[in-house]
C-alpha cells in the first residue's frame, strides 16, 4: 500500500508541475514570443494538471480502499470521481466540466485539418469548418480553474485525512 501512496504523491507532484508550467508559459513565454499557437501548449499543460490531480485523488481513495481498482481510462476515471468523490470532498462540478471541455478541445485539435493563429487567438476548424476559438481570455480562465481544482483537492484531502486521524 505504501507504493500506492507514492503513486498518489507523484500524480499530485505532476499536477502541480504542469500547472506551474502552464502558468509560466502564459505569463512569461507568451508575452515574449507573441505566438498564439503557444496557447495550445498552455491548454495541454492545464489539462494535464487537472487530469494528474484527478488521478492523485483516485489513487489516494484506492489506497484507502474507498474505491475499487479501475482501468486507467479517462472516461472511467472521471465518472468514478464524479460518483464517489465530488460529494465526499465537496468539490464543485465546474472542475469536471472544465476538464471535459479541455479534453474535447485537445481532441478537436488533434483531428482538425485546418488551424491558424489570429491576434490573441488560435482557431481550430473541423472538416465542416466549424470553428473552435482558443483565446487568451479563455486560457486564463482555464488556468485559474485548474489551480482552484488542485487547491480544492489538496485541501479536501487534508481535511478528510485529519478527520480520519481524530477518529482513530
Amino acid at each position: 500500500m505504501e507504493q500506492i501512496y507514492i503513486i498518489a504523491s507523484l500524480w499530485l507532484g505532476l499536477a502541480v508541475f504542469s500547472a506551474i508550467l502552464a502558468y509560466h508559459l502564459l505569463t512569461q513565454t507568451y508575452p515574449f514570443v507573441q505566438d498564439s499557437r503557444l496557447l495550445l501548449s498552455v491548454l495541454e499543460n492545464t489539462y494535464l494538471a487537472m487530469n494528474y490531480c484527478l488521478n492523485a485523488v483516485l489513487s489516494h481513495e484506492f489506497k484507502e480502499q474507498k474505491i475499487p481498482l479501475y482501468p486507467k481510462s479517462f472516461d472511467i476515471g472521471i465518472r468514478l470521481f464524479e460518483l464517489r468523490i465530488l460529494r465526499k470532498y465537496h468539490i464543485s462540478r465546474k472542475y469536471l466540466k472544465a476538464i471535459r471541455e479541455l479534453r474535447e478541445l485537445l481532441l478537436h485539435h488533434k483531428d482538425s485539418p485546418v488551424e491558424f493563429a489570429r491576434k490573441d487567438s488560435f482557431i481550430i476548424c473541423d472538416e465542416d469548418y466549424h470553428l473552435k476559438i482558443i483565446s487568451l481570455h479563455n486560457v486564463k480562465e482555464y488556468i485559474h480553474i485548474a489551480q482552484d481544482f488542485i487547491e480544492a483537492c489538496m485541501k479536501s484531502k487534508e481535511s478528510h485525512d485529519r478527520k480520519l486521524q481524530r477518529s482513530a
